[in-house]
């Protein structure tokens, strides 16, 4: 469904910018559908950065831009663009949702609780904000702060396991409860995202098993999946078969490479 829907973005962007060229969002959405269905990578950081030129704080051109860095195994910068959206759209569930992810990968978790403790002063302590904070404590490694918002939000950790969740099974270091997760998403059908909890795990090989599996199948079909792949498992980057996955995917992974193609 949503590769489908790509290429009627792209055909509407062009049809747009053909009629007014200083539009912003339909180059955004031109580059976002050049990166994520036809991986033109060329092209798309050509879109993402037109749009900023236009407009060096738009939100979404930030934001794009940033996850477009982010695949493309350039966390640091990308956390710069992700967190000017961000930092300049507080209340935005969907920009701080971004900024948590990427502040775990460039150890950027202190600015993003600052904004996730505005938010949630802004929104109420029960909302979306003290679910991302509950998240961002954990991975800091802060448990016995991340249990108590937990417990202020009415949930019972002794009625409700931690470990119920994967990633609370992941951040206690329960190795029982981890291969419940695996093997509960394996019986399910799904082969990505075991490789992703092994991974998360410290298990790579395991994860590379998993990544063997699913990887066949996005060689018949554009899928969203394959540019996530040098940023979802950057420990990988080592090993030939995985090395072999990018060069299909047309995701650039050698040094020079990145350097050529992400540098201004």
């Amino acid at each position: 469904m949503y590769a489908a829907q790509l290429p009627v973005v792209k055909q509407a962007a062009e049809r747009a910018l053909e009629m007014d060229s200083t539009l912003i969002m339909p180059r955004v959405a031109l580059g976002h559908a050049l990166w994520e269905h036809e991986f033109d990578w060329s092209g798309a950081k050509t879109a993402f950065l037109e749009a900023l030129e236009l407009d060096p704080d738009h939100p979404d051109a930030n934001l794009f831009y940033g996850v477009y860095l982010m695949t493309a195994g350039e966390p640091e910068r990308a956390w710069d663009y992700v967190y000017r959206a961000a930092q300049a759209n507080i209340l935005e569930p969907r920009l701080q949702s971004w900024a948590a992810m990427l502040a775990v990968w460039t150890g950027s978790l202190p600015e993003a609780e600052e904004m996730l403790r505005v938010a949630r002063l802004r929104v109420g302590a029960d909302s979306w904000a003290t679910e991302r904070l509950i998240a961002n404590l954990r991975n800091q490694g802060r448990m016995d702060e991340a249990i108590q918002l937990l417990l202020e939000t009415g949930r019972d950790t002794v009625a409700e396991p931690l470990d119920d969740d994967e990633f609370w099974a992941l951040a206690r270091g329960h190795r029982e409860a981890v291969d419940r997760h695996i093997a509960a998403y394996v019986e399910a059908g799904y082969s990505l995202h075991p490789a992703r909890i092994a991974y998360w795990d410290g298990r790579y090989d395991l994860a590379m098993d998993y990544l063997e599996q699913w990887w066949p199948g996005q060689l018949e079909c554009p899928s969203r999946g394959r540019v996530w792949l040098l940023a979802d498992f950057p420990g990988l980057i080592d090993r030939p078969r995985f090395q072999e996955m990018m060069d299909v995917a047309g995701i650039p992974w050698r040094e020079s490479e990145v350097w050529a193609q992400m540098s201004d």
